[in-house]
């Protein structure tokens, strides 16, 4: 009778360190996931504009007899003109309107219509 409960005491306390074991290592990938997620998107983004932007690199390349340095720096380049300058325009008219609203408030000419009758 004694070796059956020594048997059964000792198959609770693996069951016990095994469930104990699962759940630390699924809170271990749960952190893990929590840590990468931010990185999902631009990973993403990078992959689709590599695959996208691929055979313009190939003819750059062509072009440049086989100079990848300058094919890649040429692409780095349209790309970042191409997300910069409509950056910079909006942020030059947010500042424009700023200033103007400024002015307005500054010189009490700032007219806030009513709000509609219906």
């Amino acid at each position: 009778m004694s070796n059956t409960q020594d048997s059964n005491a000792s198959k609770e306390q693996m069951t016990i360190d095994l469930f104990i074991k699962l759940i630390l290592v699924t809170l271990l990938i749960a952190w893990s996931l929590m840590i990468v997620l931010p990185f999902v998107m631009p990973l993403l983004w990078g992959v689709i504009l590599a695959i996208t932007l691929y055979p313009l690199f190939k003819i750059l390349l062509n072009l440049f007899k086989g100079k990848k340095a300058i094919a890649s720096s040429i692409i780095t380049i349209v790309l970042l003109c191409v997300m910069l300058v409509p950056s910079i325009f909006v942020i030059t008219s947010i500042i424009g309107e700023i200033k103007g609203f400024k002015e307005a408030i500054d010189s009490k000419t700032l007219v806030i219509p009513p709000p509609n009758a219906k």
